[in-house]
């Protein structure tokens, strides 16, 4: 006679793998995401130009919304700096303005820096002459993302918080769809979540001392509020909120049952934080909440 709570659990197990698979396979298929960074697409003056007085203002056109300060600076050909009376940003942050003084005659340099809504940094340079020629390398503009001396370590706090994460949702979830009734009639060994929540909670809280710490005030916890300001800093505080909830729900044997619920939302976050927040199309996060959640399910 074959065993019934075999076949049960079998049945369970195709079902909840069926699912999965239909969550990935929807994920694969979404459309390509948006750009990786704000790149520079249009300047004013612009780039090479030669003109008979100094213009007015500086314009930079970007790619993608960008969030913050942005940072320009302006210097002549030997690196005498000008300085700007005012730097701001257009509603709709893709437009940046910054006032110019009289210029001389000479070759002038605009270096930029900013940051977009995706949280990340890109940087560049170009130049223009005012009444003179520009020498023959300077007629290029030149973007590119800033890689600045903690990209390494920005790498391993975002693998260290997703990886986390996704295994701690596959096990609750696992525990929760495929292992319940095993282990009601048998208890065992829980699974790992919690350990795994906690080493995405040491990755995010990285993430936020190495954002202080670029801001250098990472000492000076009286300024933390006022230096965590643009959409990038306010998910990431998000994401330490939603994970430390989660840690607290997997210790806990009455809160258990649902601690699989902050989790998937901590990921939500990651993936809002991403390109894919920054998409126009009001179904890419979504689209790519749900394909890292199928795959932390298949993976539990």
């Amino acid at each position: 006679m074959p065993n019934t709570n075999h076949t049960s659990l079998s049945l369970r197990v195709g079902r909840v793998c069926t699912v999965v698979f239909c969550m990935v396979f929807a994920g694969l298929g979404r459309a390509a995401p948006a750009d990786a960074h704000s790149f520079l697409v249009r300047t004013s003056p612009a780039t090479g130009a030669r003109l008979t007085s100094g213009p007015d203002e500086i314009v930079l056109d970007f790619s993608e919304p960008i969030d913050g300060t942005p940072h320009i600076n302006l210097r002549t050909a030997t690196g005498t700096r000008i300085d700007l009376a005012f730097v701001g940003t257009d509603p709709g942050g893709i437009r940046i303005h910054a006032n110019v003084p009289t210029l001389a005659r000479d070759v002038y340099l605009v270096t930029w820096q900013v940051l977009a809504r995706d949280g990340h940094t890109t940087e560049g340079e170009f130049a223009f002459a005012v009444g003179t020629d520009l020498p023959a390398g300077a007629l290029r503009t030149r973007t590119k993302p800033s890689q600045g001396r903690f990209g390494w370590a920005d790498a391993l706090i975002q693998f260290e918080l997703v990886a986390g994460l996704a295994f701690a949702f596959g096990c609750l979830a696992s525990e929760r769809l495929i292992w319940a009734t095993r282990l009601e009639a048998s208890p065992a060994p829980r699974s790992p979540a919690a350990p795994s929540i906690a080493f995405a909670l040491v990755g995010v809280l990285s993430a936020v001392a190495l954002e202080l710490h670029r801001r250098n005030v990472l000492l000076n916890p009286t300024d933390w509020s006022g230096a965590l300001t643009t959409r990038p800093d306010r998910l990431i505080l998000s994401t330490v909120s939603l994970t430390w909830l989660a840690l607290v729900a997997a210790r806990s044997s009455r809160l258990r049952r649902i601690a699989a619920l902050p989790v998937a939302a901590a990921l939500a976050v990651v993936v809002w934080r991403g390109h894919s927040g920054d998409d126009t199309r009001w179904w890419a996060t979504p689209i790519g909440t749900t394909h890292i959640i199928g795959g932390a399910a298949w993976a539990g």
